[in-house]
C-alpha cells in the first residue's frame, strides 16, 4: 500500500512540473506575440553575443538584456577608439563591472563596454 502511495505522489509531482513548465512557456509565447507590433529596434545581449531585436519587449521575452536603443553595431564597436569616435547622442547605462550609472558618449561606446541601457541622454546625478 505504501508503495502505491509513493508512486502516486511521484506521478503527481511530475504532472504538476510539466503543467508549470507549459504555463511558463505559453506565457512567454503570449508575451512575444503581444509585443510584435511595436517597431523600435534595440540591441539586446545574451551570452552568445549581441542581437538586434525589433523592440525591447521582444528582447526581454527572449531573455536578452537591452544594451541600447537602435540596432547592434558589433563590427563598428569592436575597438574602443572607433566606439569613442562614432557620432551620436550620449546615453546613460549601468556599468557591468561596478554596476554604477555611467554616461557613455554614444551607443557604440556603451555596446563596447557591455553596459545595460537605462535611458537616452546623460545620467542624472542624485543629490
Amino acid at each position: 500500500m505504501m508503495r502505491i502511495v509513493k508512486t502516486s505522489v511521484s506521478c503527481l509531482a511530475v504532472v504538476a512540473g510539466l503543467a508549470a513548465m507549459s504555463l511558463v512557456a505559453g506565457g512567454t509565447a503570449e508575451a512575444a506575440k503581444s509585443c510584435r507590433a511595436t517597431m523600435q529596434p534595440v540591441c539586446g545581449v545574451k551570452p552568445d553575443g549581441p542581437q538586434t531585436y525589433n523592440n525591447s519587449c521582444l528582447a526581454t521575452a527572449d531573455g536578452a538584456r537591452v544594451e541600447h536603443l537602435g540596432p547592434c553595431m558589433p563590427l563598428q564597436c569592436l575597438y574602443p577608439t572607433v566606439a569613442l569616435l562614432m557620432g551620436g547622442e550620449p546615453m546613460c547605462g549601468r556599468d557591468p563591472l561596478n554596476h554604477q550609472m555611467m554616461t557613455y558618449s554614444n551607443n557604440c561606446a556603451a555596446e563596447y563596454a557591455r553596459a545595460t541601457w537605462l535611458h537616452q541622454g546623460a545620467c542624472k546625478v542624485k543629490r
